[in-house]
This record gives structure tokens, C-alpha cells and sequence, in this order.
């Protein structure tokens, strides 16, 4: 009644070459890429298939996964997983050694700093010289805004000149 139909999913052909290519130097390294009774093209379609899940990153560490395969002295081919693996490997060791940006000093936000500052205000005194000598509307966080807020409600400020000093929306 129903007649099926096998869709073949397209696989873009820079995972083809890749695949073909792994297939070729694995043959030509190891002399077999795949079992005698397997097919060749069908496995070479899988392998394509499943570099193209891979992040696209990885396709570009090809050549290093043969070269550490190689230089670890392995006696057979790699299988697919195998190889996999290793891409996924090389692509996870750069995003985690890339260095992250830092913030302030030390690695410690501007926005931190200024909090640790003002919470180190001991009186009076202290914050307002805090005010005069290291408040900044953009380097200063919310939070600490928060605080500057009540600390001048405390002196009696007006809504009008803490909006002032602190910025829009802060009376």
C-alpha cells in the first residue's frame, strides 16, 4: 500500500574530501582503512556525516589528530570514534587555553574594586573622600550605588542632588 522511499541527506563535500582524505592516509599509513566486508564508500559516508556534527572548529585539526596518532607509535588505524575523539580533543584544549580578558587589576572587576573600597569606609570621613577621589558614575556598580544612595539619604541630601552625583534614577 505504502511504497518507501530512501532520502539520502545531503552531506556537504568539504566533509566528504575530509573523510575521503583520513580514509586515504589511513590506507596509505596502515594499509585498510575499514574491515574487507565493509563497504567503503557507505563507511566513508558515515564518517563524513559524522564530521559534520562535529563543531566546525574541529575540522581544521585534522592533520594534527594523524600527526599525534602517528607520533603515539598506534600499530592499527584509528576508528571513527577514535579519530572523533581526537578532533573534539585538540578543539577542546585551545577554547580552554584561550585567555580570558581580565577586568581591573588582578583579575578583580573596576566595579569590585570600588566596592571593596567603599565598604572598607570606616566613617564619614572615609566615604567622602571616596566620593571626591575614586566615584565614578560608570566605574561604580549598581550596588554600590546602593549604598552611596543611603549613606547620602542619611546626611539629608535631596532626591534632586543624589540624582545628581549617582545618576538617573537613583533619588
Amino acid at each position: 500500500m505504502y511504497q518507501e522511499v530512501e532520502v539520502e541527506v545531503a552531506i556537504p563535500i568539504e566533509f566528504l574530501e575530509m573523510a575521503n582524505g583520513i580514509a586515504e592516509w589511513s590506507i596509505t599509513r596502515y594499509g585498510y582503512f575499514i574491515k574487507k566486508d565493509a563497504d567503503r564508500i557507505k563507511t566513508v559516508k558515515a564518517f563524513a556525516e559524522e564530521l559534520a556534527h562535529l563543531p566546525s572548529s574541529c575540522s581544521q585539526y585534522t592533520d594534527k589528530a594523524k600527526h599525534k596518532w602517528v607520533d603515539e607509535g598506534h600499530k592499527h588505524a584509528p576508528k571513527m570514534p577514535e579519530f572523533l575523539e581526537m578532533l573534539r580533543g585538540f578543539r577542546n584544549a585551545e577554547t580552554n587555553n584561550k585567555p580570558k580578558p581580565k577586568l581591573g587589576h588582578n583579575g578583580v572587576s573596576i566595579t569590585s574594586q570600588n566596592a571593596c573600597a567603599w565598604d572598607g569606609c570606616k566613617d564619614d570621613k572615609d566615604k567622602k573622600e571616596f566620593m571626591r577621589n575614586r566615584y565614578s558614575k560608570t566605574a561604580v556598580g549598581d550596588a554600590t550605588k546602593y549604598w552611596i544612595r543611603a549613606w547620602l539619604r542619611e546626611l539629608e541630601w535631596t532626591p534632586d542632588r543624589i540624582t545628581s552625583v549617582l545618576g538617573k534614577g537613583w533619588s
